[in-house]
């Protein structure tokens, strides 16, 4: 085997690492930064090594469909021409992840940066929300990047969403010590106020 060849092979695995942390699926972007060019992808593609769906994501062919799977495709939509991952899971999907209610969402929630263009469509499954998140305000669960517990129930109260969830995860969150005694007074407080007025509040 040739050094070209060796370079390929390694180049794959890396690739193969990465998907395999993301329920086999990695953007172009992705690809290109782990040395992996777009002709070598179309190729790959054609071999059936791997898939690339209709939002331009691809996946690893050997991978099984997993239960996160819709969830990392939304994650990378957004990030499918950049080499960090621009999409955060919010609302209330990241709600349904933190698992302190019965919430079922029927769409998935995703924020990106208020600067980030979008150049296509957004898929009618994904509800695309604008939010600058601060570092801080974004945790990993399942290897998932979602809106910490506080940050996420702060959103759901201001935007006046799925408040019976709410709700329940402000009984269920403290107990299991998943929220500070102040976060819970503080959120507790915020839901006591006309959801109207903190729309207005917000977007003043």
């Amino acid at each position: 085997m040739d050094l070209a060849e060796t370079s390929r092979r390694g180049n794959l695995e890396a690739l193969g690492n990465i998907a395999e942390r993301q329920e086999g699926y990695f953007s172009a972007a992705q690809a290109a930064a782990a040395g992996i060019e777009r002709h070598r992808l179309q190729r790959l593609v054609g071999q059936g090594v791997i898939e690339r769906d209709e939002r331009g994501i691809y996946r690893f062919a050997v991978y099984p469909h997993g239960d996160r799977a819709e969830l990392w495709r939304a994650v990378l939509w957004p990030s499918i021409q950049r080499g960090i991952l621009t999409g955060i899971l919010s609302h209330g999907t990241a709600l349904s992840l933190h698992e302190v209610s019965t919430v079922n969402p029927a769409t998935v929630d995703l924020s990106i940066p208020r600067s980030l263009r979008l150049r296509r469509g957004v898929p009618p499954a994904y509800r695309i929300r604008r939010h600058d998140l601060d570092p801080g305000e974004v945790t990993n669960l399942h290897g998932l990047p979602l809106t910490t517990l506080f940050r996420t129930l702060f959103d759901l109260i201001v935007g006046g969403e799925h408040l019976q969830f709410v709700a329940e995860a402000l009984e269920e969150a403290p107990r299991r010590g998943l929220l500070t005694v102040e976060e819970a007074k503080h959120l507790r407080a915020l839901s006591a106020v006309d959801p109207s007025l903190l729309q207005k509040a917000t977007h003043a």
